[in-house]
């Protein structure tokens, strides 16, 4: 009885780069050395691929910002960049780039301003803080502003209102201008400089007593501070005519564009 047998096409493959025909044939072995080669090769490459997820998920839940060259002892946590615009020259001041940090010789989270000169990061202003509690989350965020440059600090605390620090650019400096407890930065009267509503007054983190009785404070930019404008009798009257009375008639004894603020009387 005649048995057929049936060959597979590896098989065929197989005994095509036979150790005879490689023998007989010197391209044979060529041949199935580069294919032996290209195989490990791909499966190298598909190795290395199936890991790439796994990695790039593990770099993308990191708590915190790689230094990218900062000049700064610490971890960064926030990195805002401002264009500031200096009045006194014709000319756009110098790009800023704003960092918040932990600093590792101190244990304070600090904001150092740098400005650019000379390709190099110039610390400009330095700004630190202390955390009152271990897990005390403070944020940085651009202060939304057209005419008035600077940085937002919030900082959380577990049995009052979040703080808020406001650094802005101002005569050519940066420095504190407002800080406050439970705050609404809104544009009341569409100027482009925002006004602070706060529970507490400028300058105290701790909500005033008469809050409550009152209403919240409005504070209002004349040109170097944000100053007292008026008080709030409930939340739905911040849009109503007499708080943007209130404002404009501060935001008028504003100095002109390129000339410095009165020098106040003593």
């Amino acid at each position: 009885m005649l048995r057929l047998r049936r060959e597979s096409p590896m098989s065929n493959w197989f005994n095509w780069f036979s150790v005879k025909d490689a023998q007989s044939k010197p391209m044979g072995r060529v041949c199935l050395l580069v294919a032996l080669v290209g195989l490990a090769v791909w499966a190298f490459d598909a190795k290395e691929e199936s890991n790439q997820p796994q990695r790039w998920s593990y770099e993308s839940e990191r708590s915190h910002l790689p230094r990218i060259g900062l000049p700064i002892e610490g971890t960064p946590r926030y990195i805002v960049s401002l264009h500031p615009n200096d009045e006194t020259h014709w000319y756009p001041g110098s790009p800023k780039l704003a960092v918040l940090y932990e600093d590792k010789s101190t244990s304070k989270v600090k904001l150092v301003i740098f400005q650019a000169w000379d390709d190099k990061l110039v610390p400009q202003f330095s700004y630190e803080m202390k955390r009152r509690f271990p897990h005390e989350f403070i944020e940085l965020e651009p202060f939304h502003s057209y005419f008035l440059s600077g940085v937002v600090i919030w900082r959380s605390d577990p049995e009052r209102h979040i703080r808020c620090e406001v650094i802005c650019y101002v005569n050519g400096k940066f420095r504190v201008v407002f800080q406050g407890v439970g705050v609404d930065i809104i544009d009341l009267d569409s100027d482009a400089i925002p006004e602070m509503v706060s529970v507490g007054r400028n300058g105290s983190f701790e909500p005033d007593s008469t809050t409550n009785t009152e209403g919240a404070f409005v504070y209002a930019w004349d040109g170097s501070e944000f100053v007292l404008a008026t008080r709030l009798k409930n939340w739905a009257e911040r849009y109503s005519k007499r708080i943007i009375d209130a404002v404009s008639e501060i935001r008028n004894k504003r100095p002109i564009p390129g000339q410095k603020p009165p020098t106040p009387r003593k």
